[in-house]
């Protein structure tokens, strides 16, 4: 009998072993994912846009507490963020259309709305 092949992971497979590795993930009612948790200890950690074909979309309240992350990097597909995010480095996609990180403040492109990025930070847009 002949030895099969191992199958060959694809990259997409790829990213989405890591990306279940990394975070709890809830599928929403709209066909998309939102971050539940983070459950690992990296210093530095990039969501990644996709899942299982899906978009990340929202970073859930308390996705991050309590995590060793120095630097988050946030994709272009997150569309709500409901969590502070402690004392790291924010860097968000250049092609996300709703935030961008200034001085490592997370701040609405609309400039309507700002986000607590850590306990001792705050940005404000008048």
């Amino acid at each position: 009998e002949q030895n099969k092949p191992d199958k060959v992971e694809t990259p997409e497979e790829k990213r989405d072993k890591v990306t279940d590795s990394l975070f709890d993930l809830i599928l929403r009612d709209d066909g998309n994912y939102q971050v539940k948790l983070y459950k690992w200890s990296q210093k530095e950690v990039i969501i990644s846009s996709e899942y299982k074909d899906k978009k990340i979309v929202v970073i859930e309240n308390k996705a991050f507490n309590g995590s060793t992350v120095e630097t988050l990097t946030i994709p272009n597909t997150v569309e709500e963020i409901n969590t502070r995010f402690g004392d790291m480095k924010i860097n968000v996609a250049e092609e996300n259309t709703k935030y961008e990180a200034i001085d490592n403040c997370l701040i609405e492109k609309d400039g309507k709305k700002q986000l607590v990025v850590s306990n001792t930070q705050r940005f404000k847009i008048e």
